[in-house]
């Protein structure tokens, strides 16, 4: 689950069973515009992310969810990589 401590919001570990792409936001084994659009609602405070969740789309390793993930993964699915961790496996 993801926590908060004076509006910064925390990532906190997922549990073991979470397996499968650093990317792959709504877990249907692919990084696509559709895992961009995962991470852009929940920017935008229109989706919540499950700690499983949160942590693959975590692309970058900064330790927030943000539209610079969001962009990884968009730049991703075009060809340009390296971005981050997208498409690498997880954990």
């Amino acid at each position: 689950m993801a926590g908060t401590c004076d509006g910064i919001i925390t990532i906190e570990a997922p549990s073991a069973e979470c397996t499968g792409i650093y990317g792959d936001v709504n877990g249907d084994g692919i990084v696509n515009g559709v895992d961009a659009q995962f991470i852009a609602q929940y920017v935008a405070g229109t989706r919540t992310l499950d700690a499983c969740q949160l942590k693959k789309a975590d692309v970058n390793g900064d330790g927030i969810v943000d539209a610079v993930d969001a962009q990884y993964i968009a730049n991703f699915t075009v060809g340009n990589t390296p971005y981050g961790k997208t498409g690498q496996p997880y954990p």
